[in-house]
C-alpha cells in the first residue's frame, strides 16, 4: 500500500530506532521501504496510479522523507510519478543535499519543487494535485489513506492485548 522512500543521508536505513518509521503506517496497511536507486530506476505510475515495480510490486502512496533536502534527479522522477497519477507524500524539498552542480543544483530543486508543490506550506495548504496525482503535505497517512478510499488490506477485532502478524504479498 505504501512506500516510504529512505533519506539518502547517512544512515540511509529504515527507522527502527527512536520514533520508528515516520509518519507511521496506519493499521491495517501494509509498507515497503525503497531507496533512491530503486525510485529512478525501477518505479513507473501505471495508468491507475499505482507505483509500480518490474517485479510485479505495486504501491497506491509514495511517502517521501521528513527532510526537505532531495537531489534535482529525485525531484525530477517525483515530478513524473506525480503527472502519472500518483499520490505523493512529504514535504516540499528545497535544496540538495549534494553539492554536484551546486548552486545550480539547489535552483533547480526549489523550481522543480514550486512546480510540483506549489504553495503548499504543509499547514494551511496541505493538498494539491498536479497533473493526474495529488501531492500531500502535512497530513496524517490514515486521513489519507481514508481520502483516497484506500481501503485496509487486513482488518479484524482481536482482545486488548492480541498481536497478529500478518503480511500482504
Amino acid at each position: 500500500d505504501i512506500a516510504y522512500l529512505l533519506n539518502e543521508g547517512a544512515p540511509s536505513t529504515p527507522p527502527i530506532w527512536a520514533a520508528g518509521t515516520q509518519p507511521s503506517p496506519p493499521a491495517g496497511y501494509d509498507y515497503d521501504f525503497i531507496n533512491a536507486d530503486v525510485l529512478l530506476n525501477r518505479m513507473s505510475v501505471a495508468d491507475d496510479g499505482r507505483l509500480v515495480l518490474p517485479d510485479g510490486m505495486s504501491y497506491r502512496v509514495l511517502v517521501l522523507p521528513e527532510t526537505d533536502a532531495m537531489r534535482p534527479e529525485l525531484v525530477r522522477k517525483i515530478r513524473e510519478l506525480a503527472a502519472g497519477g500518483a499520490i505523493v507524500v512529504g514535504r516540499k524539498p528545497q535544496h540538495s543535499p549534494s553539492l554536484a552542480g551546486y548552486p545550480a543544483s539547489d535552483r533547480e530543486v526549489r523550481a522543480l519543487a514550486e512546480e510540483v508543490w506549489g504553495d503548499l506550506d504543509g499547514e494551511s495548504r496541505t493538498i494539491r494535485r498536479y497533473g493526474k496525482g495529488t501531492v500531500i503535505w502535512g497530513w496524517p497517512l490514515d486521513r489519507i489513506m481514508a481520502d483516497q478510499r484506500i481501503a485496509k488490506d487486513f482488518e479484524y477485532s482481536a482482545g486488548l492485548d492480541a498481536e497478529l502478524a500478518w503480511l500482504h504479498r
